[in-house]
């Protein structure tokens, strides 16, 4: 099943080089959300390293909502008011209302994360809340409300969980689920060991190496919207497990089966190999993509993946801790990936920044995934450290000139260049159904960001691909080809920093106006190929039921 909605026939000029221009507007559009994680000078880890949002259309009208994450007080006391989860209708121009109370979204735990997927498989998404503290399940009833699931439908951690994926991993139709625990962590434990030490000659909360990393959890879908844990059946063994941010379901060999990438802070990134079936391997070490060219274990937070050189398949790009740069593995095929940082210009200016939410999207629909990195330093004391770029920080917005290369544009990107944020999660989106990328940046106790994307444009095509359910296919692939080239995307459940991007995957097109083909192979390894399909619109893809 195929449906074309939102043509627009005015074709843009491609800018002659990057010109993007982003405007910040978050208050204008009705967003009206002051993110609070425990108390503002952080005492302790658990509140300096905030939350992340979604982007994705719950009630399913074709325009994309936001789900931003709030904190809590780290003792457990009530606040007042008391910091909740908030959701935000589109409704169907850019602008937004806020539906929380009416979709009963309004969490206030100690929040994370959001996930949004069909768990049960009734054709509405549901949603899955990460916090530090017990996970929650919330299933939608079909009309946008939610109700919480007790002891999440068996997919419960009641320590600090940061992340999490969805992917249908053993071919069962129903979406199984990762998520990333980051340490053994209470303000007990802290106290144990002092709580505070030096940094920079200055009194602060003691960092990661203080605590001893959490396993992860991987649990399957038992096909009633329950869940069951088999993390050391099917492999989610590491040699050593990670402090986990933010995890993917990506196939980075090209064989048709999820692969399993994780973020970590202080240990090594996580690549987990599909053996068969949803049987995984930990292959973190010998395929590159764990360690610094240096081997250097560095603060993996977000993560993003995407074709950036066009040779279809899949790189990696993390952002890490100030004193480190921001990382990009390239894939050299067969599961091996170099340090290609510096040689692919991601890694300069990186270094004074402590960088979180990472975006690889096209902004400005030259057919090439640009990058957006949202920063902020996790010590309120980096005010006073001259040699540091400060608390708040200034986000970085990199050009990929073509095949990877790019081009450090953070300085001529309009009114919003001058903007700091203590910046987390971010996502993207085309919120406003104009043809190009906005993006929704979650601020640690602060407002959020929303960048509307005001560059000049290209020629553009968006793709919802759903299945046979009408929901979103994550681990779907699709190969869409032009005249001027052809390029690889995927559906993914996560993205950035333990955040969630649209589901309806954006292609800048250039030039041209027609696609020659696209290819869909579905997360059951059946393929659709469309030919001759036009610019310039939104498309909704829908696999057909066997």
């Amino acid at each position: 099943m195929m449906r074309y909605f939102h043509l627009l026939f005015c074709i843009f000029p491609l800018a002659a080089s990057a010109q993007f221009h982003f405007v910040e507007n978050a208050k204008e559009r009705g967003i009206h959300f002051q993110q609070i994680n425990g108390s503002p000078i952080k005492e302790y880890i658990v509140e300096a390293k905030g939350a992340g949002v979604s982007a994705i259309d719950v009630d399913g009208d074709g325009w994309d909502d936001i789900y931003l994450i709030n904190g809590a007080s780290i003792d457990g006391k009530p606040l007042n008011p008391q910091p909740r989860n908030q959701f935000f209708r589109n409704q169907g121009d850019g602008t937004f209302e806020d539906w929380t109370d009416r979709t009963g979204l309004g969490d206030t735990g100690f929040g994370t994360g959001g996930f949004f997927a069909d768990v049960d498989n009734d054709g509405d998404l549901d949603c899955y809340v990460t916090n530090y503290g017990p996970n929650q399940l919330y299933l939608n009833d079909g009309n946008c409300h939610f109700t919480k699931v007790p002891n999440a439908g068996g997919a419960q951690n009641e320590g600090w969980t940061t992340g999490a994926a969805f992917a249908d991993i053993n071919g069962d139709g129903f979406p199984d689920l990762y998520i990333g625990n980051y340490a053994y962590f209470s303000p007990h434990l802290a106290e144990k060991f002092g709580k505070m030490g030096p940094f920079h000659g200055l009194p602060a909360f003691i960092g990661p190496s203080s605590y001893q990393p959490a396993k992860d959890n991987l649990f399957l879908n038992n096909g009633d919207g329950t869940f069951t844990d088999v993390s050391e059946e099917r492999g989610i063994d590491a040699f050593e497990p990670g402090r986990s941010f933010t995890p993917f379901f990506t196939d980075l060999d090209n064989d048709g089966d999820l692969d399993l990438y994780m973020s970590d802070d202080t240990t090594y990134n996580h690549l987990y190999e599909n053996l068969s079936d949803g049987f995984f391997e930990d292959i973190s070490l010998i395929a590159g993509a764990a360690l610094s060219e240096n081997g250097v274990a560095q603060g993996g937070m977000g993560v993003a993946i995407a074709d950036v050189d066009g040779d279809l398949d899949l790189d990696i790009a993390v952002c890490n801790y100030d004193g480190e740069y921001n990382i990009l593995y390239r894939n050299e095929g067969n599961l091996q990936f170099v340090d290609a940082a510096y040689p692919s210009g991601v890694g300069q200016g990186t270094v004074r920044k402590v960088s979180f939410g990472m975006l690889l999207q096209d902004f400005d629909n030259d057919g090439w995934p640009d990058m957006h990195v949202a920063c902020g330093h996790v010590y309120p004391v980096a005010d006073q450290v001259p040699k540091l770029d400060g608390y708040a920080q200034k986000s970085l917005y990199f050009h990929n000139t073509g095949e990877g290369i790019f081009t450090d544009v953070s300085a001529n990107v309009g009114p919003v260049a001058n903007i700091k944020g203590v910046s987390r999660g971010s996502a993207a989106a085309d919120f406003d159904h104009d043809g190009d990328l906005d993006i929704i940046v979650n601020n640690l106790d602060g407002e959020p960001f929303f960048l509307e994307n005001q560059s000049p444009i290209a020629n553009w095509l968006q793709l919802a691909v759903q299945n046979e359910n009408g929901m979103p296919a994550y681990g779907a692939r699709v190969i869409l080809t032009t005249a001027e080239r052809t390029q690889l995307q995927e559906l993914y459940s996560s993205a950035s920093f333990i955040s969630q991007n649209s589901a309806a995957l954006h292609f800048g097109l250039g030039k041209t106006t027609i696609v020659e083909q696209i290819e869909i192979r579905w997360p059951d390894g059946t393929k659709q190929t469309m030919n001759q399909v036009k610019g310039n619109q939104r498309i909704v893809v829908q696999k057909s039921k066997n």
